[in-house]
């Protein structure tokens, strides 16, 4: 879903091809000329935004929540579930006037610990009405009753833990649901965690950079779970315990807010 505000004021004059001397940034970004007068800057660590010059910049905005971690237990047997990836938003036609000024809160992975995986943090542009919010962390499998655990919300869902000798449930992408650990749905096995149920690409744009996948459960075949990765959004997965004790679960990715010419 794509949503509309506007930033600033109205000031009067054309639109100018924004550059890389135009503006500041207090964190680490990257800035793309993609030719043709469009541009986009990736904003990778959190920091402030400044419009030093031109009269006028009308601009789409794109933002990913940091993923969250994965699941983790002391149970042998019975997998954790993966982490949601962050969910993500994009808003469009937003104007912005010379000396426009704002923060960037670019949202942190969870990292992984014992127990239940933490959520994603927050990622926003100027305020929290541009935002998107953290994944879900990955449910830990249980003793009382003995159960895997679910995997967690998102962007796009994480993947539930796995019973036995049972592969981890796969994470989602592109906005859809986590699956089903090898051993089938039933009593006392974890859920996949659902996705927000549209795209994660970036601006929404059937071409855009693939984010925020979910995390694998935990299971046989996996029995470290993977970290998302820095600016990806993606969620931890989730711990496997086949037959051992001593495996860990996966950290989420970091978030990235991403602003371009208005298209």
């Amino acid at each position: 879903m794509r949503q509309s505000r506007r930033l600033g004021i109205f000031v009067s004059g054309g639109i100018v091809p924004l550059t890389s001397s135009d503006y500041t940034y207090t964190g680490i970004a990257n800035f793309i000329d993609e030719g043709d007068g469009n541009w986009q800057i990736k904003f990778l660590t959190s920091g402030t935004f400044t419009l030093k010059s031109r009269s006028k910049q009308l601009i789409d905005v794109f933002c990913v929540g940091g993923g969250g971690a994965g699941g983790r237990s002391s149970l042998v047997n019975y997998g954790s579930g993966g982490a949601g990836g962050g969910w993500t938003k994009t808003y469009t036609q937003m104007e912005l006037k010379k000396g426009f000024s704002c923060s960037i809160v670019v949202g942190a992975g969870a990292t992984a610990a014992d127990g239940n995986g933490a959520n994603g943090g927050q990622t926003y542009f100027n305020t929290t009405d541009y935002s998107a919010n953290g994944g879900f962390g990955g449910k830990a499998s249980t003793r009382s009753p003995f159960t895997t655990g679910d995997g967690g919300w998102g962007g796009s869902g994480g993947g539930s833990g796995a019973a036995g000798d049972k592969n981890g449930g796969a994470g989602g992408t592109d906005g859809s649901a986590g699956s089903y650990s090898g051993s089938g749905s039933g009593t006392n096995l974890g859920d996949p965690g659902p996705g927000q149920g549209r795209t994660t690409r970036a601006f929404a744009e059937t071409s855009g950079t693939l984010y925020s996948n979910g995390g694998k459960g935990g299971g046989r075949d996996v029995r470290n779970g993977a970290s998302g990765g820095a600016n990806t959004g993606n969620g931890g997965g989730g711990q496997g315990t086949y037959n051992s004790t001593s495996h860990t679960s996966g950290s989420g990715g970091s978030g990235i807010v991403i602003i371009r010419n208005a298209r």
